[in-house]
Protein backbone atom coordinates (compact mmCIF):
# COMPACT_ATOMS: atom_id res chain seq x y z
CA UNK A 1 0.00 0.00 0.00
CA UNK A 2 1.28 3.33 -0.36
CA UNK A 3 0.83 5.69 2.40
CA UNK A 4 0.26 9.24 1.42
CA UNK A 5 0.61 10.71 4.95
CA UNK A 6 3.79 9.49 8.22
CA UNK A 7 2.24 10.45 11.71
CA UNK A 8 4.94 10.27 14.45
CA UNK A 9 3.29 9.61 18.18
CA UNK A 10 5.44 10.35 21.19
CA UNK A 11 2.97 8.34 23.44
CA UNK A 12 3.06 9.18 27.38
CA UNK A 13 0.35 8.41 30.16
CA UNK A 14 -1.73 11.44 29.84
CA UNK A 15 -0.64 13.15 26.21
CA UNK A 16 0.28 12.08 22.44
CA UNK A 17 2.55 14.55 20.47
CA UNK A 18 2.08 14.14 16.67
CA UNK A 19 3.33 15.19 14.19
CA UNK A 20 2.63 14.21 10.09
CA UNK A 21 5.33 14.20 7.26
CA UNK A 22 3.88 14.32 3.69
CA UNK A 23 5.13 12.14 0.83
CA UNK A 24 8.55 14.16 -0.62
CA UNK A 25 11.09 16.09 1.42
CA UNK A 26 9.35 18.62 2.97
CA UNK A 27 10.42 18.58 7.07
CA UNK A 28 7.71 16.91 9.43
CA UNK A 29 5.23 19.92 10.50
CA UNK A 30 3.86 19.17 14.53
CA UNK A 31 -0.15 19.27 14.68
CA UNK A 32 -0.51 19.44 18.64
CA UNK A 33 -0.83 17.13 21.63
CA UNK A 34 -3.60 14.69 21.80
CA UNK A 35 -5.14 13.59 25.36
CA UNK A 36 -3.97 9.65 25.70
CA UNK A 37 -7.64 8.21 25.44
CA UNK A 38 -9.51 6.26 23.21
CA UNK A 39 -11.88 8.82 22.56
CA UNK A 40 -9.87 11.48 21.67
CA UNK A 41 -7.87 9.01 19.73
CA UNK A 42 -11.01 8.05 17.80
CA UNK A 43 -11.61 11.96 17.08
CA UNK A 44 -8.53 12.29 15.68
CA UNK A 45 -9.16 9.62 13.59
CA UNK A 46 -12.18 10.40 12.38
CA UNK A 47 -11.06 14.04 11.02
CA UNK A 48 -8.56 12.75 8.90
CA UNK A 49 -9.47 12.57 5.12
CA UNK A 50 -7.26 9.88 4.09
CA UNK A 51 -7.26 7.57 7.41
CA UNK A 52 -7.20 4.60 5.73
CA UNK A 53 -3.48 5.59 3.86
CA UNK A 54 -1.98 7.04 7.33
CA UNK A 55 0.30 5.07 8.45
CA UNK A 56 1.57 5.60 12.23
CA UNK A 57 4.50 4.77 14.85
CA UNK A 58 5.29 4.93 17.94
CA UNK A 59 7.88 3.94 20.43
CA UNK A 60 7.56 0.97 22.50
CA UNK A 61 7.56 1.39 25.69
CA UNK A 62 5.44 1.62 29.41
CA UNK A 63 2.14 2.52 27.47
CA UNK A 64 1.75 -0.89 26.14
CA UNK A 65 0.46 -1.33 22.61
CA UNK A 66 -3.28 -0.72 23.90
CA UNK A 67 -3.22 2.17 21.10
CA UNK A 68 -2.05 0.42 18.33
CA UNK A 69 -4.64 -2.17 18.63
CA UNK A 70 -7.32 0.61 18.63
CA UNK A 71 -6.01 2.55 15.72
CA UNK A 72 -5.76 -0.87 13.95
CA UNK A 73 -9.48 -1.26 14.68
CA UNK A 74 -10.45 1.99 12.91
CA UNK A 75 -8.91 1.21 9.95
CA UNK A 76 -5.27 3.04 10.42
CA UNK A 77 -2.19 1.22 10.27
CA UNK A 78 0.17 1.53 13.16
CA UNK A 79 3.47 0.05 14.09
CA UNK A 80 5.14 -0.25 17.28
CA UNK A 81 8.83 0.71 16.56
CA UNK A 82 11.88 -0.06 18.54
CA UNK A 83 13.26 2.59 20.68
CA UNK A 84 16.24 1.57 20.57
CA UNK A 85 16.79 1.56 17.07
CA UNK A 86 15.43 5.04 16.01
CA UNK A 87 18.17 6.79 14.62
CA UNK A 88 19.85 9.68 16.52
CA UNK A 89 21.88 12.21 15.34
CA UNK A 90 25.14 13.40 18.11
CA UNK A 91 23.71 16.67 17.97
CA UNK A 92 20.24 16.43 19.39
CA UNK A 93 20.55 16.30 22.80
CA UNK A 94 17.48 18.62 23.45
CA UNK A 95 14.77 15.68 24.15
CA UNK A 96 11.30 17.31 23.98
CA UNK A 97 7.48 15.76 23.00
CA UNK A 98 7.40 17.64 19.84
CA UNK A 99 11.16 16.91 18.74
CA UNK A 100 10.76 13.34 19.15
CA UNK A 101 7.47 13.22 17.14
CA UNK A 102 8.82 15.17 14.75
CA UNK A 103 11.90 12.84 14.27
CA UNK A 104 9.49 9.45 14.17
CA UNK A 105 7.47 11.05 11.64
CA UNK A 106 10.63 11.67 8.80
CA UNK A 107 12.33 8.68 10.12
CA UNK A 108 9.37 6.65 9.76
CA UNK A 109 8.94 8.31 6.00
CA UNK A 110 12.31 7.26 5.37
CA UNK A 111 11.96 4.03 6.24
CA UNK A 112 14.70 3.94 8.81
CA UNK A 113 12.63 2.50 11.71
CA UNK A 114 12.74 -1.05 12.83
CA UNK A 115 9.14 -1.98 13.97
CA UNK A 116 8.52 -4.66 16.58
CA UNK A 117 5.72 -7.34 16.72
CA UNK A 118 2.43 -6.27 18.34
CA UNK A 119 1.54 -10.08 20.86
CA UNK A 120 -2.15 -10.85 20.80
CA UNK A 121 -3.84 -9.48 24.47
CA UNK A 122 -3.21 -13.87 25.58
CA UNK A 123 0.33 -13.62 24.68
CA UNK A 124 0.65 -10.07 26.65
CA UNK A 125 -1.35 -11.28 29.53
CA UNK A 126 0.80 -14.28 29.67
CA UNK A 127 4.03 -11.72 29.66
CA UNK A 128 2.48 -10.09 32.70
CA UNK A 129 2.28 -13.51 34.68
CA UNK A 130 5.74 -14.10 33.79
CA UNK A 131 6.59 -10.58 34.68
CA UNK A 132 4.33 -10.68 38.27
CA UNK A 133 5.93 -14.29 39.37
CA UNK A 134 9.34 -12.49 38.39
CA UNK A 135 9.32 -9.57 40.49
CA UNK A 136 7.23 -11.97 43.24
CA UNK A 137 10.80 -14.56 43.34
CA UNK A 138 12.73 -10.91 43.68
CA UNK A 139 10.97 -9.93 46.33
CA UNK A 140 11.40 -12.93 48.21
CA UNK A 141 14.83 -12.90 47.48
CA UNK A 142 14.96 -9.41 49.11
CA UNK A 143 13.20 -10.46 51.82
CA UNK A 144 15.48 -13.85 52.90
CA UNK A 145 18.42 -12.12 52.40
CA UNK A 146 17.45 -9.00 54.98
CA UNK A 147 16.75 -11.63 57.19
CA UNK A 148 19.59 -13.69 56.73
CA UNK A 149 21.85 -10.67 57.40
CA UNK A 150 20.21 -10.02 60.47
CA UNK A 151 20.06 -13.45 61.73
CA UNK A 152 24.21 -13.28 61.09
CA UNK A 153 24.62 -10.02 63.18
CA UNK A 154 22.55 -11.99 66.09
CA UNK A 155 24.71 -15.73 65.78
CA UNK A 156 21.55 -17.67 64.88
CA UNK A 157 22.09 -20.39 61.99
CA UNK A 158 19.99 -20.03 59.41
CA UNK A 159 18.05 -22.99 57.86
CA UNK A 160 19.44 -24.88 54.67
CA UNK A 161 16.35 -25.55 53.17
CA UNK A 162 13.52 -23.26 52.06
CA UNK A 163 10.62 -25.61 53.48
CA UNK A 164 11.77 -24.67 56.79
CA UNK A 165 11.51 -21.02 56.81
CA UNK A 166 7.65 -20.42 57.62
CA UNK A 167 8.13 -21.96 60.87
CA UNK A 168 11.67 -21.24 61.13
CA UNK A 169 11.33 -16.85 61.09
CA UNK A 170 7.60 -17.48 63.01
CA UNK A 171 9.22 -19.18 65.96
CA UNK A 172 12.31 -16.58 66.11
CA UNK A 173 11.47 -14.77 69.23
CA UNK A 174 11.08 -17.66 71.46
CA UNK A 175 13.27 -20.50 70.22
CA UNK A 176 16.46 -17.88 69.67
CA UNK A 177 17.41 -16.08 73.28
CA UNK A 178 19.73 -14.14 70.14
CA UNK A 179 16.87 -12.87 68.46
CA UNK A 180 14.65 -11.51 71.16
CA UNK A 181 15.51 -7.89 70.61
CA UNK A 182 14.99 -8.21 67.17
CA UNK A 183 11.24 -8.96 68.18
CA UNK A 184 9.83 -6.04 66.32
CA UNK A 185 12.23 -6.63 63.21
CA UNK A 186 10.65 -10.50 63.07
CA UNK A 187 6.89 -8.86 63.29
CA UNK A 188 7.58 -6.67 60.19
CA UNK A 189 9.05 -10.08 58.95
CA UNK A 190 5.74 -11.62 59.59
CA UNK A 191 4.03 -9.73 57.71
CA UNK A 192 6.28 -9.89 54.39
CA UNK A 193 5.79 -13.88 55.27
CA UNK A 194 3.69 -14.64 51.71
CA UNK A 195 7.01 -12.84 49.92
CA UNK A 196 9.14 -14.43 52.28
CA UNK A 197 7.92 -18.13 52.83
CA UNK A 198 5.21 -18.91 50.04
CA UNK A 199 6.40 -20.71 47.15
CA UNK A 200 5.95 -17.81 43.94
CA UNK A 201 4.19 -20.70 41.84
CA UNK A 202 1.37 -19.21 39.59
CA UNK A 203 -1.22 -21.92 38.66
CA UNK A 204 -1.48 -23.29 35.83
CA UNK A 205 -4.22 -24.96 33.33
CA UNK A 206 -4.54 -28.69 33.55
CA UNK A 207 -3.07 -30.08 30.44
CA UNK A 208 -0.21 -27.38 30.23
CA UNK A 209 2.76 -28.43 29.68
CA UNK A 210 4.68 -25.25 31.56
CA UNK A 211 7.11 -26.52 34.44
CA UNK A 212 7.63 -23.82 36.32
CA UNK A 213 11.51 -23.32 38.21
CA UNK A 214 11.59 -21.99 41.63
Amino acid sequence: MEYTRFVGWDVHAATIAVAVAEVGRDPARFEGTLPATADAVRQWVRRQPDAATLLVCYEAGPTGFEMARLLTELGVTCQVVAPGLVPKKPTDRIKTDRRDAIKLAQALRAGSLTPVRIPTRSDEAFRDLIRTRTQAVEDQSRVRHRIKSALLRWGVRVPGTSRTWPGFVTGLPTRYPAAKRGRNCSGSWKRQMPACCDSPRPSRPRGSPIRWRT
